[in-house]
């Protein structure tokens, strides 16, 4: 294991999530059904990150997610830090989570009939059990359905500081749905793919918004809410399906909102 550190179930691992806050992880075990990969508890509560919170506190607080991941990339890179462990976590069996990730059969199994190699299907499963193929996700599952792939250590520390996953299959079906802390920057493009318009969200609340004209940007927020015919958004960010390339870094809003 990197850095000399070695994973035991139980393990509990601390995160920093910006300059003033952390959060908490917990290793529960490895899912021979997804490559070994080390299935987590990600803690809801995130604390100051001066804060020294026991390991009774954090292990008794409300679970935000579930997932797979590889523990050691975090460790190498110093993104999670080992701060201490619960003796006697075993056969640990999770509340209701289903897996999942949508897929075509013949990229797992090229024997499956030619008229089913574009067709796509859902592996469905539940941690260390068989994966079951459906059609589509019974609607019993929606509610509890998680990502079914070895999610990269970025990505769930990510999800920690926004509260979803910017980019995963199951987006289709299941809604971002922010932390109330979460500051969230996106872009719209029109019909012809340039630039249409920027928000930034505050939890599920639009805060700031910036409009592109010909001749130059519009810019809206809860101050001034409206400019003209141009309005501060009020459809809350949950309401929209997000894709991968609607997500914009933090510096580049800012950039154009100064310079307006």
């Amino acid at each position: 294991m990197a850095k000399g550190v070695r994973v035991r179930q139980g393990d509990v691992f601390c995160v920093k999530l910006d300059e003033k806050t952390k959060g908490y992880l917990q290793f529960l075990f490895s899912d021979a059904s997804q490559l070994g990969g080390n299935v987590i508890r990600v803690f809801y509560k995130h604390y100051p990150i001066d804060a020294e919170p026991t390991i009774e506190e954090i292990v008794s607080g409300e679970i935000a997610f579930y997932t797979h991941t590889y523990l050691s990339y975090g460790i190498w890179n110093d993104t999670i830090v080992k701060v201490g462990s619960v003796k006697g976590v075993r056969d640990v069996k999770l509340p209701g989570v289903i897996f999942g990730y949508q897929s075509t059969p013949y990229e797992f199994d090229n024997s499956v009939p030619r008229e089913m190699w574009q067709k796509k299907m859902w592996y469905l499963y539940e941690a260390n059990e068989t994966i079951q193929l459906y059609d589509s996700v019974p609607r019993k599952w929606i509610s509890v359905l998680e990502d079914g792939g070895v999610i990269p250590c970025y990505n769930v520390i990510n999800r920690m500081r926004l509260g979803f996953y910017v980019s995963t299959q199951p987006h289709k079906i299941l809604k971002k749905r922010p932390r109330p802390d979460a500051d969230i920057y996106v872009q719209i493009p029109d019909k012809n793919g340039k630039r249409k318009t920027m928000i930034n969200f505050h939890g599920e609340k639009a805060v700031r918004q910036i409009y592109f004209k010909r001749t130059g940007v519009v810019r809206v927020s809860e101050d001034r809410p409206c400019v003209g015919l141009r309005l501060l958004r009020r459809r809350k960010f949950s309401s929209s399906f997000w894709e991968y390339d609607n997500f914009i870094e933090k510096d580049d809003f800012e950039r154009i909102w100064n310079e307006a």
